[in-house]
């Protein structure tokens, strides 16, 4: 019966010694443990989400630029050297443009400033010239903020458009990272005309164009028609 008793006690006092209570260090340690576990969970969930993102990314411009192909290839009589086009051609243009903001996820695929430059240069193939855009290229064929502006010569809407389609072509790239760093083109926008039609876009402007708008020259207007290739108007005394 002694030795059972003893053995009790020892059992006992064992079970006394095990069941302590942790000390504040204990706590502390523990705390600190979880706070690093739930901070590197969250580190590996972020660097993991990046990783997908940017794979996604990537997935997403090799898709883009086989679908800016066929639209690059559709603007390719707009241009400086292009032949003459005619009222039917500019409205071929636009309903081909729209065919391809539809179909193969063209639309879907561009960026949002591709995209409003897009439905703005679509709108001014054939809109009226209360609707050419930006409202500051309508006294390149004679128009006036004062009166109605006169209609648009033919010539001088597919001249315009010429240059507006190569700011087009030149966003396009951008979105497909033909460009590196800050530097675009020696050639920066001329002001107020070009840099007009860029401003007046909705989606605010990158980082490159806006480094690009920083070099911008100004040109009067006479000084642009000669860029255009377009006629000065006949001044009267």
């Amino acid at each position: 019966m002694r030795r059972v008793a003893v053995t009790n006690v020892c059992r006992d006092r064992s079970v006394s010694r095990d069941a302590r209570p942790a000390s504040a260090n204990d706590v502390r340690m523990d705390t600190w443990v979880q706070a690093a576990a739930t901070l590197l969970a969250v580190v590996l969930g972020g660097v993991l989400s990046v990783y997908v993102r940017g794979q996604q990314l990537v997935k997403i411009g090799e898709k883009r630029l086989d679908a800016y192909g066929p639209l690059w290839e559709l603007t390719k009589s707009l241009r400086r050297s292009g032949p003459a086009l005619s009222e039917e051609d500019l409205a071929v243009l636009s309903r081909q443009m729209t065919d391809w903001y539809y179909q193969k996820g063209g639309g879907m695929l561009a960026t949002p400033r591709t995209v409003q430059m897009f439905v703005k240069l679509r709108n001014n193939l054939t809109c009226g010239e209360e609707g050419f855009y930006p409202p500051s290229w309508q006294e390149l064929w004679g128009g006036s903020p004062a009166g109605d502006p006169p209609p648009i010569p033919l010539l001088h809407r597919q001249r315009m458009l010429a240059q507006q389609f190569s700011l087009l072509r030149t966003q396009m790239k951008m979105d497909c990272s033909v460009y590196y760093g800050r530097h675009i083109s020696p050639v920066p926008p001329i002001a107020p005309y070009e840099t007009d039609f860029l401003r007046g876009l909705e989606t605010p402007l990158g980082r490159m164009w806006r480094s690009q708008l920083k070099h911008a020259s100004t040109r009067s207007k006479d000084a642009y028609l000669t860029v255009l290739g377009l006629p000065r108007p006949e001044h009267r005394g």
